[in-house]
């Protein structure tokens, strides 16, 4: 409980929580199209229904076939709308809803 207080006090500051990781974190290659598609934010959390965090969210990632659909409320502070996209961009990539973070790798 105390775990997803804690998130939505993130979202609702306008964080979005730490940086995917490296892997997912780069840009777009395909093999299809990404596309970005600004939205009224209560069509987008229309859209995103089934995303974690749902209820407030500001964007989304939606895979169709080879593309990669990202909704995003328009009109977002530049920062804000810089931080959602790369997070929705790691998704396209691959980054699971479930938000992984990398495992550390013990050195021989």
């Amino acid at each position: 409980m105390m775990r997803r207080a804690l998130i939505v006090a993130l979202l609702l500051a306008g964080a979005w929580g730490p940086p995917p990781p490296a892997e997912y974190d780069r840009p777009w290659t395909g093999p299809g199209v990404l596309h970005v598609v600004p939205s009224r934010p209560d069509i987008v959390r229309a859209l995103c229904a089934g995303a974690p965090g749902a209820p407030l969210a500001l964007a989304c990632a939606i895979r169709s076939g080879a593309d990669c659909w990202i909704l995003i409320a328009r009109d977002l502070d530049p920062r804000r709308h810089g931080a959602l996209l790369r997070h929705e961009r790691a998704h396209c990539n691959g980054w699971p809803a479930s938000h992984p973070r990398p495992t550390r790798r013990s050195t021989p």
